[in-house]
């Protein structure tokens, strides 16, 4: 079961979730829900289903008024709604003002990966110079944008990740190529909720996958610190580091900061979407994981292989890096011993510390594989 759920059918949540969510803090919530609906001179105010994504006004109701435990919602358009397959239980149907655009498919129908191995592709500016065209009878994870280069060398990504909804926003022309391709697609609710605002035709395809991050699953109210702390304790598929280590927004936020064994129970974010797709890559069997692209702010350029200039987006990878990234990759690393699995860094550029993830280079990193696969029996895909 996700983490919060309640034993009523998540189907049940209204339409408008953002309204139903505000209803539970009193009086900000006439306030907010009047403010929300009214029309004013001009269309100023809009009702919630017709809110643009990308007035501030809305954005700073939605921040205003939307109680804490439901923040994980704020940015869900009435119009999106996510309902129980009827048919089969772990599988949703994707709703558009209604309609059915999409489905998405239980995650135990995900492939595991066919060997022990597994490469990440992440879209640090390191993987401008690595050529990805050897990877081409290995696993792959996409993860946003290094689409563009997978194309550009002509690799196939087994599967591709996306949770950040700020990335549709900003590069919805790349989600579109991701969704086109072959990959089978891990999305969060968000980033399914700002595909329908733009495209929900898109969702019409096979092998897209609902992934929920940890403590912020779709419809059900936030636990807080304390109660998660709890439910952490008795489960044996997450692994938390001790809380008095950590630095204080991540001890504010412990859902941010772990390692999830099964996706069914929701990953923990580390606040970067590398570390998501690591998590997918142990669910789905890998035991030796190689990162490609994930910078995490070293070099020169702090942006993305495919950004120049003015369009580079801003990235809060300086801020989350000693709070979230850091301690995450470093929970990650000492699963070496306790679970049989190994992260190698592949990124010459990397604040990783070698300390904590190995580094190799991508020559190195093959012929690794190839002798860890001979001794497993793999003969190739």
């Amino acid at each position: 079961m996700t983490l919060g759920m309640r034993q009523s059918d998540v189907s049940a949540v209204p339409k408008c979730h953002g309204q139903i969510a505000l209803r539970s803090v009193g009086s900000r919530t006439a306030l907010a829900e009047s403010l929300l609906a009214r029309r004013g001179s001009g269309g100023t105010f809009r009702t919630v289903g017709e809110v643009d994504t990308d007035s501030s006004m809305a954005t700073r109701l939605r921040q205003l008024f939307f109680p804490h435990r439901w923040r994980h919602m704020r940015s869900v358009d009435s119009r999106f709604q996510l309902t129980r397959d009827p048919d089969n239980l772990d599988a949703w149907r994707i709703l558009w003002e209604g309609r059915q655009f999409g489905r998405t498919e239980p995650l135990r129908a995900l492939q595991r990966v066919p060997s022990s191995s597994c490469f990440i592709v992440a879209s640090g500016p390191s993987l401008s110079s690595q050529d990805l065209s050897v990877l081409r009878n290995r696993t792959c994870i996409g993860v946003n944008g290094s689409i563009v280069k997978a194309e550009e060398d002509g690799l196939a990504f087994d599967y591709h990740v996306i949770a950040d909804r700020k990335f549709v926003v900003d590069r919805f022309a790349l989600v579109e190529r991701v969704l086109r391709s072959s990959a089978s697609c891990i999305l969060s609710f968000r980033v399914l909720n700002e595909i329908c605002i733009r495209q929900p035709e898109l969702l019409a395809r096979d092998r897209i996958f609902l992934g929920t991050e940890m403590n912020s699953a779709y419809g059900v109210e936030r636990l807080s610190p304390a109660a998660f702390d709890r439910w952490v304790g008795a489960r044996n598929d997450v692994i938390v580091p001790g809380r008095q280590g950590l630095h204080r927004r991540a001890r504010r936020h412990p859902h941010r900061v772990g390692f999830s064994k099964r996706l069914e129970t929701g990953v923990f974010t580390g606040q970067t979407i590398a570390f998501i797709a690591l998590q997918v890559a142990y669910a789905l069997g890998a035991r030796r994981v190689f990162l490609l692209g994930v910078d995490l702010g070293g070099g020169e350029n702090a942006g993305r292989f495919y950004e120049r200039g003015a369009k580079t987006a801003p990235t809060r990878l300086g801020r989350d890096l000693e709070p979230y990234i850091l301690p995450s990759f470093a929970l990650a690393g000492g699963l070496r011993e306790s679970e049989g699995f190994s992260v190698f860094n592949l990124s010459p550029t990397s604040l990783l510390p070698e300390a904590t993830i190995p580094m190799l280079s991508i020559g190195e990193a093959l012929a690794l594989c190839d002798r860890s696969e001979s001794n497993d029996g793999y003969t190739g895909r």
